[in-house]
């Protein structure tokens, strides 16, 4: 995220260019955890991790509404 933030100039946009990194940076955790879980565990037995990152999407997502307004 810092080197996302690094070489932006933050001006009007700043806080989409912040969100952005952190959900580019959400998005890499997720697929890191999915990588490494695929050879232990399988998605039926993980339905209530997934659910937890869905709500916290969802929680992400309404935050990025509220900065919008």
């Amino acid at each position: 995220m810092a080197e996302a933030l690094s070489n932006v100039n933050m001006g009007d946009n700043s806080i989409e260019v912040i969100l952005k990194a952190i959900n580019d940076m959400q998005d890499k955790i997720n697929a890191e955890v999915d990588k490494k879980l695929d050879n232990y565990v399988k998605s039926p037995d993980f339905k209530e991790l997934e659910s937890a990152f869905a709500s916290q999407g969802r929680r992400i997502a309404h935050n990025d509404n509220l900065l919008k307004e």
